[in-house]
Order: C-alpha cells, then sequence, then structure tokens
C-alpha cells in the first residue's frame, strides 16, 4: 500500500537489499497506520460514548481550563507541529503516484526527471526537482484551500 512511497529507493540502496527493505517498511507503514486508526477511533468512540452529542469542540478548553494560558498554548503549538508531520506522511503516497504515472505518460519530458544540486553553506547538497516543487506546493495550497472552503463547526 505505501510502498509508493519509497518507489525512489534503489537511487540509495543497495539493490541487493532493496526487496528486504521494501518488505520492511512496508510492514513497519502497515502497522503504524493501524495503531494511529485504532488510536484515534477509540479516542472517537469513547469521546462520544463520555459525551455524546454535547462534546466541546476544543477539548482542552471546552470544561472550563483556560488557566495558565501558556499550557493550552503549548498543547496546541504541539498539536500543530503533529498536524504537519502526519500530512506530509500521509500525503507522500499521492506525491508518488502522481509522479510515476506522469512520468509513464511523459517519458520524454525533461522537468518531471531533471534534478539540480543545490548546495548550500554548513549543509550537505540536496538535489531538487522542480516539479516536485510545483506539484506538491501545488497540492498543499490547493488542499489548504479547500479546507478554508469548509466551515468551523460550532
Amino acid at each position: 500500500m505505501f510502498i509508493n512511497v519509497f518507489s525512489g529507493a534503489n537511487d540509495w540502496v543497495d539493490p541487493a537489499n532493496l526487496s528486504k527493505m521494501l518488505c520492511q517498511i512496508t510492514v513497519a507503514s502497515a502497522i503504524a497506520v493501524t495503531v494511529t486508526s485504532i488510536f484515534y477511533l477509540g479516542c472517537g468512540c469513547f469521546g462520544y460514548a463520555a459525551f455524546g452529542n454535547n462534546a466541546p469542540g476544543n477539548l482542552l478548553t471546552g470544561f472550563g481550563f483556560y488557566e495558565p494560558y501558556w499550557i493550552v498554548d503549548f498543547a496546541n503549538v504541539c498539536i500543530i507541529i503533529h498536524l504537519i508531520g502526519g500530512y506530509q506522511l500521509f500525503s507522500q503516497p499521492i506525491f508518488a503516484l502522481a509522479e510515476r504515472s506522469l512520468t509513464e505518460k511523459f517519458p520524454e519530458c525533461r522537468i518531471l526527471d531533471n534534478f539540480y544540486d543545490i548546495k548550500l553553506p554548513m549543509f550537505p547538497t540536496f538535489r531538487l526537482n522542480l516539479f516536485r516543487l510545483c506539484f506538491r506546493t501545488a497540492y498543499v495550497v490547493s488542499t489548504t484551500a479547500i479546507a478554508l472552503v469548509f466551515p468551523p463547526s460550532l
């Protein structure tokens, strides 16, 4: 299922160990998604069982816990960091699918597989692909715009 994420693994892994590594990654990804799903499903079910339709929109402040403010603010920052990381992780299969399908459909297009090596001071050299940069940026902007269209729950 998540093997699409690691389609470029043959660039940096010894081919003799590639199938073993991809099998381990697939198992690890399946375990991670299963544990995360069970956790969130449990939170939702237990929250509904405990509060029903009267559950507050923000569990951190829904029960009158406003003091000290810095703890609530810190918890909200932690949630934002968690969501950003999760968004990046769960978007990888979509990115891999788009890149693979467009590369197969347009094999002569140089922007899809042309990488530029960029060296910044005090950092290792990294490879930049303009298609990846543009597509991923457009994807994040479009999903953010779609999310902004939905009204907040009251």
